[in-house]
């Protein structure tokens, strides 16, 4: 039986500019929308909100409960953080009609052990994070699991073709796209090859560096002495 997630909110009038204040006391500002129905403004407890989407996901069912009503079903839509302080600005939930498909995004969620990662040293390379799926609401999943059991050796590839869903989930990524697989440890040689390259860059870049240090000391002088003064008393009489 799939957990049922609730999210608790209260209709809010604080509008505009004014919300500032609300997200002072540990509240978000959200909106409910969808259904061809009216919009409507919420306020939401932050960490409520933040513990509920680590667990939910934006491809899980969720009840929303406003003021003590009966829930309504929806789905996390787009979540608006603040580029510096990296704090929870604004939700935007979805509601859904549990009766019609709907399309969304699935995180993959990596499980198991690669033999050719464990046993022969490769290094897993993964292609995708998640998958675009189309079902009923009440068959949607939060992640999609990918056993990295499959890759035995270096030949061995994980193709969206190979996800294990149930028959209720039409996957819309296309099927030949790769999601993982494992590329075999450099040779002796290779590394050696790769070293020398780095060498010979940096080679380059010391004899460049050294080149112009040349040029600018052949350029001392009084001349230069007398130009290299001229912006800094441009600089002390802007000051």
């Amino acid at each position: 039986m799939s957990q049922t997630f609730t999210l608790e909110a209260q209709k809010r009038d604080v509008l505009g500019r004014k919300v500032k204040q609300l997200r002072k006391t540990g509240n978000n500002p959200a909106v409910l929308y969808g259904l061809k129905q009216d919009p409507i403004s919420l306020t939401i407890n932050s960490f409520d909100f933040v513990r509920l989407y680590e667990k939910a996901g934006s491809s899980t069912l969720i009840d929303v409960v406003i003021d003590g009503a009966p829930a309504e079903k929806a789905l996390i839509g787009e979540i608006q953080i603040h580029p510096v302080t990296n704090r929870l600005r604004h939700v935007d939930l979805k509601r859904v009609d549990m009766t019609s498909t709907i399309q969304a995004s699935i995180k993959l969620e990596f499980v198991g052990e690669s033999l050719a990662v464990k046993g022969l040293n490769g290094s897993l390379m993964t292609q995708l994070d998640g998958v675009d799926v189309e079902c009923l609401p009440t068959d949607l999943v939060s992640e999609i699991e990918v056993d990295l059991a499959a890759l035995e050796t270096f030949e061995d590839s994980i193709y969206v073709r190979d996800l294990k869903v149930s028959d209720k989930l039409t996957i819309l990524t296309d099927a030949d796209q790769l999601v993982a697989t494992v590329t075999p440890p450099r040779s002796e040689e290779e590394m050696a090859a790769l070293d020398e390259e780095v060498v010979e860059d940096v080679t380059g870049v010391d004899v460049e560096e050294k080149g112009k240090t040349e040029e600018e000391g052949e350029g001392d002088g009084d001349g230069g002495e007398a130009k290299a003064e001229e912006p800094k008393a441009e600089e002390e009489k802007s000051e």
